[in-house]
C-alpha cells in the first residue's frame, strides 16, 4: 500500500515538495487510477507555482507503472521521515513513529550503498536544499486560509484574485467567510466583484453588499479605484491617471459605483472629474447612465458632461475622419493666452529662449519662421534655414565653403569672425530642436500604429497631438484606434508596430526617416503643398535605402486623419436633422448621442424638420433627455400639427420605426409623462377626424396603451373626435351602444354575404335551364 504513495513522493521531490505523514496515509488507500489522477494534477500545479513548463525530471518518468524497488522501500520510508523529523517547517512531529530511528541507525550500520531522493538532503538548520512539505487540509481550513487572505493589507496580485475566484466558486456558502471589515480598499472591491460574479441567489443583497464599505469615507479618487479592481486592475492607487481600459460592469456593479459618486460632495463634482477627465469619460462609457436619470439626474449630467467630448469625436472621426480639439476652441472662446498652441509654438518658444540665453546673439540673431523641424534664423539681415537642427546648405555651397576654409587655414589658421559666430548658433539650434525630436517621436510612432489600420494624420493634427504630455497622447492614441478599428473592422486583425504606444515607441534615431516618410506620404495623397515643409526633401535623399521608402509609401493606399472643429461637428448634427429625406439608421444613432450628450440640446434644433420620419426619431430622444426636467413642449409643440406625426412618435417611443405606420405592430405601455406629451401634441393638432379614420386600428390600438378618457376634463372637443370610432370610454352606457352596434353590423353583414349567396344560386340555377334546353333543341334537330 505505501509503494505508490513513496513512488509520487519521489516525483514529487524533484519539484521541490513532499507529502506529510496524514496525507501519505490517505493516499495510501487510493487505488492506481485515482492515484494516477492525484499525480498529474499536483504535477501540473507545482510546475505552475514554480513556472517551469520543461524542467520536469521525474524519478519515476512511467509512474504508476514504475515504481520504488520493494527491496529499497524501507530506506525511502526511513529517510522521508528522517527528513519530516528534522524539518523546522512541519510542525505535527508527534505523528511521525520513532521506530523509523532504528531503522535509520541499522541502514548506517550496514553502511547502505543505495541511495534516494532524500539522501543528498542534509537536515537542520544547514539545509541546502529545502522541499515544502504539502499537508492534508479540510474546507475549513481552506475557508479560513481565503479569509486571511482578503484580511491582507497587501495590494492583492492576480494570482490571489483567482485563488478567491476559484473559493466563491467552490464553496456555496461563501458569504459567510468574507471577513468584516477588509481594510484594504482596493481588495475589498475585488472580492465584492468576484462575489457579485458568482453570486448563485435571485437577489443581490445590495445593501450588504454597500455595508461592507462603511467603514470608508468614500472620494472620488476611491471610486475610480473601486472601478478599476471592479475591471481586474492591480495597484492602481499610485496613478490613476494612466490608460486601463474598464471592462464591461454589470447592473450591480453600476449600481454600487453610482452610489458612491452620488454620496460624494455634489458641489464641486464636475471639477473633480476634470481633474481626471479622460479616466471618468472611460468609465462613463461603460455605465448605462438611462437607467440612473431618475435617481440622480444631477450627477447623470456631470457624467454626460465629462464624457461629451469624447462620445462627439467618435462620431467625428467616423463620420469624416476628424478630431476635434474641444481644448483649443475654449481657448479660443475664452480669449485665453496660456494656451498651449502647437509643435510650431514650442519650437519657437525653445528658439527664442535659447538666443536671449546667449548675449552675442541678443542684437544680431532673430527668429523668423518655422514648420515642423524646418526653420528660418535672421542674422544680421541674412536669412539661414535649418533642418532638424543643422545649417541647410546645397552640396555646391558645402564644398565651396569648405575650400575657402582650407585655403584661410593654409594662409594664418585662423577664422573668420562669421564662422566664429556660427559655429555656437549651430550649436544652439541643435539643443534647441531636440525637444522637438523628442515630441515629434512620440507623435511620428502614434502615426505609424494607425498607419496600419489605413490612416495618417495630416500636418495640424499632428502639430496639436505633439504638444500633449504621454497620458493624453495615450489616451487620444485609444480614442482613436478604437474608431478606427470600428470603421476598417479590424479589431482582430490589427497589429500595430508599437504595441504598448506609447512606452514602446520609435528610436530616437529612426525618427527623422519617420518623419520624412510621414511627409512623401502626405505629398502623395495631393496634400496641400504649401504646408509641407520641402527642406525634408534634401536630407531624406541622403539615406541610402530613400527609394525602397518611397516605392513603399506609394504601395500604400493612406487616408488623411485631419483636425476637426466644434462648430463644425455642431453644422453637420444640424444638417442631419434638417435633412429633406429620411436619414439611416447609423445617422439616427449619431443624432441620438448629440442630443443626450449635449447639455444644451434645445439651442441646435433647426426650425424646420421637413421629413416627418426624422421628426419622430429627433423629438423622441428630446423628450427621453429632458424627462428629468420639465417636458420642452414649447420647442415641440409648433412641429406638430398633423395626428399621424404623434402616431409616429409613437411608433419611435415604442421601440418601433417611423416609418412603421400603418402596419401591424405593438405599443408600449407608456408612462403617464409620455401619455401626458402625446395627449398635448395630439389636441394641438388640427383636422384630426379624417386623418383618425385612415389608420383606424393603429389608433385602437393607440388608445388601448394611452387610456385618452382620463384627459376627458382636459381635452373634451379631442375626445369627441375620438368617440365612436374607439373603444376609449369605459361607461356601461357606451359599452351597450358599441355591443348593439357591433351586433347589427354583425346582420347586416350576414345579410350581405345572404344576398350574394342567393344570387350566385340563381345564376348557376339560370345556367342549367339554358344548357338543359340547348341539349333538347339539339335533340330535336336530328329527328
Amino acid at each position: 500500500m505505501i509503494v505508490l504513495p513513496l513512488t509520487l513522493n519521489a516525483n514529487l521531490s524533484t519539484l521541490g515538495y513532499i507529502m506529510d505523514v496524514e496525507l501519505l496515509k490517505i493516499v495510501s488507500f487510493y487505488d492506481k487510477n485515482n492515484i494516477e489522477r492525484l499525480s498529474k494534477y499536483l504535477i501540473s500545479k507545482f510546475k505552475e507555482f514554480n513556472d517551469s513548463d520543461d524542467d520536469y525530471n521525474p524519478i519515476y518518468p512511467s509512474f504508476p507503472g514504475e515504481t520504488i524497488d520493494p527491496s529499497s522501500i524501507y530506506l525511502y520510508y526511513s529517510q522521508w521521515l528522517h527528513y519530516l523529523d528534522h524539518s523546522p517547517d512541519y510542525d505535527k512531529k508527534s505523528l511521525i513513529p520513532k521506530s523509523y530511528q532504528w531503522g535509520m541507525k541499522k541502514l548506517d550500520q550496514e553502511e547502505e550503498s543505495n541511495s534516494n531522493f532524500l539522501s543528498e538532503i542534509s537536515v537542520g538548520d544547514s539545509n541546502e536544499k529545502k522541499l515544502k512539505i504539502i499537508s492534508y487540509g479540510d474546507e475549513e481550513e481552506f475557508c479560513q486560509s481565503m479569509m486571511v487572505l482578503m484580511q491582507s493589507s497587501e495590494n492583492f496580485v492576480e494570482e490571489d484574485v483567482q485563488d478567491i475566484n476559484t473559493f466563491m466558486i467552490k464553496v456555496i456558502d461563501h458569504e459567510k467567510y468574507i471577513p468584516k471589515p477588509i481594510l484594504n480598499l482596493e481588495n475589498l472591491a475585488h472580492v465584492t466583484n468576484s462575489y457579485l460574479n458568482y453570486f448563485r441567489g435571485k437577489n443581490l443583497p445590495f445593501n450588504t453588499i454597500y455595508s461592507w464599505f462603511s467603514h470608508f469615507n468614500i472620494s472620488y479618487d476611491e471610486v475610480l479605484i473601486i472601478a478599476l479592481a471592479f475591471s481586474n486592475h492591480f495597484n492602481v492607487a499610485s496613478n490613476l491617471k494612466k490608460y486601463r481600459k474598464f471592462e464591461y460592469l454589470g447592473d450591480t456593479h453600476q449600481k454600487i459605483l453610482m452610489k458612491f459618486l452620488n454620496d460624494c460632495s455634489g458641489t464641486h463634482r464636475y471639477n473633480e472629474f476634470l481633474k481626471k477627465k479622460k479616466v471618468w469619460s472611460r468609465l462613463c462609457g461603460t455605465i448605462y447612465t438611462d437607467n440612473f436619470m431618475k435617481e440622480y439626474p444631477e450627477l447623470v449630467k456631470d457624467l454626460l458632461r465629462i464624457s461629451k467630448e469624447d462620445v462627439f469625436n467618435f462620431i467625428s472621426i467616423n463620420r469624416y475622419h476628424k478630431y476635434i480639439d474641444f481644448d483649443e476652441d475654449k481657448e479660443e472662446g475664452s480669449g485665453n493666452n496660456s494656451s498651449r498652441g502647437n509643435l510650431d509654438d514650442l519650437y519657437k518658444k525653445e528658439i527664442e529662449k535659447a538666443l536671449k540665453s546667449n548675449s552675442e546673439f541678443l542684437s544680431s540673431v532673430t527668429f523668423k519662421s518655422c514648420n515642423l523641424l524646418s526653420s528660418i534664423i535672421t542674422v544680421n539681415g541674412t536669412d539661414y534655414e535649418f533642418e532638424n537642427g543643422k545649417l541647410l546648405l546645397d552640396e555646391e555651397e558645402e564644398e565651396e565653403d569648405e575650400e575657402q576654409t582650407n585655403e584661410k587655414e593654409n594662409e594664418n589658421n585662423s577664422k573668420s569672425k562669421e564662422e566664429l559666430f556660427m559655429k555656437p548658433l549651430k550649436s544652439l539650434m541643435n539643443k534647441a530642436t531636440k525637444l522637438i525630436r523628442q515630441k515629434l517621436n512620440i507623435v511620428l510612432s502614434l502615426n505609424e500604429n494607425i498607419s496600419k489600420l489605413g490612416f495618417c494624420m495630416d500636418i495640424p493634427l499632428l502639430k496639436k497631438i505633439a504638444v500633449y504630455d504621454e497620458y493624453e497622447i495615450e489616451e487620444i492614441y485609444q480614442l482613436i484606434s478604437s474608431e478606427l478599428e470600428n470603421i476598417t473592422c479590424s479589431r482582430i486583425n490589427y497589429m500595430p508596430p508599437y504595441y504598448n504606444f506609447p512606452r514602446n515607441h520609435l528610436s530616437i534615431e529612426l525618427t527623422y526617416k519617420s518623419y520624412c516618410k510621414w511627409l512623401l506620404s502626405l505629398e502623395l495623397l495631393n496634400y496641400d503643398p504649401n504646408m509641407i515643409p520641402t527642406n525634408y526633401r534634401t536630407r531624406f535623399e541622403q539615406y541610402h535605402d530613400a527609394e525602397v521608402i518611397e516605392n513603399e509609401v506609394r504601395n500604400i493606399k493612406l487616408k488623411t486623419l485631419s483636425i476637426g472643429h466644434k462648430d463644425e461637428f455642431y453644422q453637420v448634427m444640424i444638417h442631419l436633422m434638417s435633412a429633406s429625406e429620411a436619414i439611416s439608421k447609423e445617422d439616427i444613432m449619431d443624432l441620438h448621442s448629440f442630443i443626450k450628450y449635449e447639455e444644451n440640446r434645445l439651442k441646435y434644433i433647426p426650425e424646420m424638420i421637413p421629413n416627418k420620419e426624422n421628426l419622430a426619431n429627433i423629438i423622441y430622444r428630446l423628450v427621453l433627455y429632458c424627462m428629468t426636467e420639465s417636458p420642452p413642449l414649447e420647442t415641440i409643440l409648433p412641429y406638430y400639427t398633423n395626428v399621424n406625426d404623434v402616431l409616429r412618435l409613437a411608433l419611435v417611443m415604442s421601440g418601433n420605426q417611423a416609418s412603421d405606420l400603418g402596419r401591424s405592430v405593438k405599443f408600449k405601455s407608456f408612462k403617464n409623462s409620455e401619455r401626458r406629451i402625446l395627449m398635448t401634441l395630439l389636441n394641438n393638432c388640427r383636422n384630426r377626424y379624417e386623418d383618425f379614420m385612415k389608420y383606424k386600428n393603429m389608433w385602437e390600438r393607440f388608445c388601448e396603451r394611452v387610456h385618452p378618457s382620463k384627459f376627458k376634463n382636459l381635452y373634451p372637443d379631442l375626445i369627441n373626435d375620438l368617440l365612436g370610432s374607439y373603444r376609449i370610454l369605459g361607461t356601461p352606457e357606451h359599452k351597450k351602444i358599441r355591443m348593439e352596434y357591433r351586433f347589427y353590423l354583425s346582420l347586416y353583414e350576414l345579410d350581405d354575404r345572404f344576398k350574394e349567396y342567393k344570387e350566385k344560386v340563381r345564376k348557376y340555377v339560370k345556367e342549367l335551364k339554358k344548357k338543359k334546353r340547348r341539349r333538347k333543341e339539339k335533340g330535336t334537330r336530328k329527328e
